[in-house]
């Protein structure tokens, strides 16, 4: 699908210009699919004649908006799941192939995506210009290194975080890297009344491999807080999953099921609400080396940003991308992701003075609004277009 748009200032950058644009998912549930979706309406707004091609679904998918095309043929449980594990592949890197003289620019929306694009596109007479956006997991330790040569091969490799861009350095040539942070829509998420719920809020998919992001931490951080302040603290967990129950339990075990609340998936305005109505927003999310070469962590985290836009103070980890999000000292805090104790006494010092806590999410705002704007997204990505060092 054509997407178009109406940015004054930038719609000639990439006037005319053609782009292929293949996801896994075209969706915008999540930190990768809502970037994904920005690059799209983006390039669009630049004057770009962008397609999406999204693997996994078939059919013409919509999202706000911008349709994709799905590449995944229509079927039973059984035909997607050959498709998934052994096909797309080769699908994908047929489809580029055929289609590769009609694009100037292929963008894969995923890193995994990269080795299919190639072999779609190397040693054809017009070969459009390849990029990949690489986020986290997907190219730290072994994912990163088993991509190696693909990430050599693109014309412009672009990192979210200096965590992720450092992982995957020894592999891209330095005039071909770039660092280009997701925006958060600062005209959305904007700041309320004062905080009148709770004083602890971490928002994420409540799922089974992504126990690094910090509930458990936060969980034996009540007490210790809840003494500090001289009264029980309390926490909102605002997401859902299949580890729900696990971490209800965990909650119910350590003997804070009564402070904690699970809310479960909310819409956006109440996620809103959520944001300007904790205390302080915390997310003690570790970066963990796991067995074969696999890492988890955050990326950067998206949350962040979108708890400063709306004027709170952060609580984020020392580790992976988070640093990338928060000032600290000046928006927030960076603590030891592994240390209770450590996430207790960050909060406690922001909860037992208002003022400072107040102080840190105006400046938040201020650092959102200044480098995580959809404007300073935009300015980024006209850079890339133009071929100029970015990060």
């Amino acid at each position: 699908m054509i997407v178009r748009g109406g940015d004054a200032a930038l719609s000639s950058v990439a006037s005319g210009m053609r782009v292929l644009l293949p996801v896994f998912d075209w969706s915008r549930t999540g930190g990768l699919e809502a970037v994904t979706w920005e690059i799209a309406r983006s390039l669009g707004a630049m004057g770009a004649r962008v397609e999406v091609w999204s693997v996994r679904q078939s059919g013409e998918v919509e999202v706000d908006g911008i349709a994709a095309r799905g590449l995944a043929p229509a079927g039973g449980r059984v035909a997607r799941s050959l498709d998934g594990r052994l096909l797309w592949r080769r699908r994908l890197a047929a489809e580029v192939g055929s289609a590769a003289g009609r694009f100037d620019l292929v963008i894969a929306g995923h890193p995994w995506l990269l080795p299919s694009i190639r072999a779609g596109v190397e040693g054809r007479a017009a070969r459009p210009r390849c990029w990949a956006w690489a986020y986290g997991i997907d190219v730290w330790g072994r994912p990163g290194a088993r991509l190696a040569a693909d990430l050599a091969w693109a014309h412009r490799v672009v990192a979210i975080s200096r965590f992720t861009r450092d992982q995957v350095a020894p592999f891209v040539r330095a005039e071909r890297l770039a660092l280009v942070p997701p925006s958060v829509d600062v005209s959305l998420f904007t700041p309320g009344p004062a905080p009148a719920g709770p004083d602890l809020l971490i928002v994420g998919r409540l799922v089974p491999g992504e126990g690094y992001k910090g509930h458990d931490v936060l969980f034996r951080a009540l007490g210790p807080l809840g003494e500090r302040l001289g009264r029980p603290a309390t926490l909102r967990v605002v997401g859902d999953g299949a580890a729900r129950a696990a971490l209800e339990a965990r909650a119910a075990a350590l003997g804070v099921a009564d402070r904690v609340e699970f809310a479960g998936r909310v819409s956006v305005p109440r996620l809103v609400e959520a944001y300007r109505g904790c205390g302080v927003f915390a997310m003690p999310s570790r970066v963990e080396r796991r067995r074969r070469g696999l890492w988890t962590g955050e990326g950067l985290g998206i949350v962040y940003l979108e708890a400063q836009a709306c004027g709170r103070p952060v609580i984020a980890s020392t580790e992976g991308g988070a640093p990338d999000a928060v000032r600290p000292g000046e928006t927030g805090v960076l603590t030891d992701p592994r240390d209770p104790l450590a996430v207790a006494s960050a909060a406690a010092d922001l909860l037992s003075d208002p003022r400072k806590a107040e102080e840190m999410g105006r400046a938040g705002r201020r650092w959102m609004e200044e480098h995580f704007s959809l404007a300073r997204f935009r300015d980024r990505l006209a850079a890339l277009l133009r071929g100029e060092p970015v990060g």
